[in-house]
């Protein structure tokens, strides 16, 4: 049953002034809204391609062991679903000289800038990315089903509507035995379990400029980073094995002493990176 809003005055079953009330509110800002402030809170519509950081260098060392051995390599297509700079595919593109990458962002300034690096560095290689704007939530059909060898989620999964829907489309995006690699905030982090204990919130993206203060999140960024779900690592596997993933390898990829970090996974590591394969 869906309720029009109470307007003063009015009738709980005038719908016309309900109408009339919801068309003289503030407009709210949109998802691509959002993550457009975002793009250009981070100047990357003017950004130079930077070498990679330490952990988007540990992203591309694991997905590529990951996938060695693994016959044709060579030839395979891959889709980065949310690019942001797309310093991921472009290493990517590097490391394997004939795969083909299929790039998504809602944020048509992220993809832009993408193309203008990718052309920049190799026009043989900007010719195997192709970019796409899309919003994962309501045109991921615009996708080709079955298609892809590789799935790239990272820090994607916390910012849909839908956690289930979207697992279940990039299932539909693989080819049988098609590998997706998907890393999301871990909410059990002891930073954050020790924020909650002390009357806290428990950030799972970033304050991105004054720790403590909502004003970059209320002008720019969206709350905690535009982060709508949390998650656990059991909760990421039930989330993935009840949509026909075999869960391989669980990582806090790139983080300070991640060998240790592993005796206890669920309360240190920062984020869960994991790798999972596409059940037939």
């Amino acid at each position: 049953m869906i309720f029009s809003p109470q307007v003063p005055g009015a009738s709980p079953c005038d719908f016309r002034a309900s109408s009339e009330f919801l068309a003289n509110q503030p407009q709210r800002m949109n998802q691509k809204e959002l993550y457009e402030k975002q793009a250009k809170a981070s100047a990357v519509e003017s950004a130079s391609d930077i070498p990679l950081g330490r952990r988007e260098a540990a992203l591309l060392d694991w997905i590529s062991a990951s996938l060695r051995g693994i016959t044709p390599i060579l030839e395979m297509r891959f889709a980065e679903l949310s690019i942001g700079d797309g310093q991921l595919s472009r290493a990517l593109a590097r490391t394997i000289p004939t795969a083909r990458f299929d790039c998504v962002d809602i944020s048509p300034s992220r993809l832009e800038c993408s193309r203008q690096m990718a052309l920049a560095e190799s026009v043989e290689m900007a010719a195997r990315m192709h970019f796409l704007e899309l919003n994962l939530d309501t045109e991921f059909g615009r996708m080709e089903r079955e298609q892809y060898d590789v799935v790239i989620a990272i820090d994607v999964l916390e910012h849909v509507f839908d956690a289930f829907r979207f697992v279940r489309r990039c299932r539909e995006l693989l080819k049988p035995d098609g590998w997706l690699f998907l890393r999301v905030p871990n909410l059990c982090y002891i930073k954050r379990r020790f924020a909650v204990f002390t009357g806290n919130l428990p950030i799972t993206s970033s304050w991105f400029e004054t720790p403590g203060s909502y004003r970059s999140w209320k002008e720019r960024h969206g709350w905690d980073g535009g982060h709508l779900h949390f998650f656990t690592i059991a909760a990421l596997r039930w989330l993935l094995e009840d949509e026909g993933f075999q869960c391989n390898a669980w990582r806090d990829i790139g983080a300070h002493g991640e060998a240790a970090r592993r005796i206890w996974p669920g309360m240190l590591f920062g984020n869960i990176a994991v790798s999972a394969r596409k059940l037939r």
